[in-house]
């Protein structure tokens, strides 16, 4: 029998509101760019007392040397300004914008590998998630091909949803510096 699959948009599609694109030169990575494109966020009266930003590892970096320079970056109890974050497995450091709103930067340098200038400024208040009704975690048994007599395969499904209340608090940054060299 065959089933039919519902693929969501993702967050991407839910977040029009902000978005700053640097473009590829780098010239447009500046503190009061950026700045300026994280202050409106916290104008909602739903609007979280801080936000999380996670960036690919082209902008993690970009975001680190012009926040480093204008001043913006706080420094953790050891006295260094990005610290490992073991509840997500990456580097993070917060940065202040001109007004003292917060903003906690994770490097995700895994879920946005083929997207390192990309980041997605997050609002703890306004985003929600949970599974489609009547679709909640399966184990499918026995998923290998009659070609694969050796293998047994077995597989865990579920579904989910990600909801964003209200968009004006969050948004994307695309863009930043290119690296000179490919490794």
């Amino acid at each position: 029998s065959e089933e039919q699959f519902y693929v969501g948009n993702g967050l991407l599609a839910q977040l029009q509101q902000h978005t700053l694109n640097l473009g590829t030169l780098g010239h447009n990575a500046t503190w009061p760019n950026f700045n300026d494109f994280l202050e409106p966020m916290f104008e909602s009266s739903l609007s979280a007392m801080k936000k999380d930003l996670f960036a690919g590892p082209s902008l993690f970096r970009d975001l680190l040397n012009t926040a480093r320079t204008a001043g913006r970056v706080e420094l953790n109890p050891e006295g260094k300004t990005s610290y490992y974050s073991p509840d997500l497995g990456s580097l993070t450091y917060d940065i202040t914008t001109d007004s003292g709103h917060r903003v906690t930067v994770h490097e995700e340098k895994w879920s946005l590998k083929n997207l390192p200038d990309w980041g997605f400024v997050l609002d703890s208040n306004n985003l929600g998630a949970g599974q489609y009704k009547g679709l909640g975690p399966q184990w499918f048994m026995n998923l290998q091909s009659n070609s694969e007599v050796m293998k047994v395969k077995h597989g865990f499904f579920m579904s989910w949803a990600l909801n964003v209340f209200d968009d004006s608090t969050m948004g994307v940054i695309r863009g930043g510096t290119v690296p000179i060299v490919a490794r």
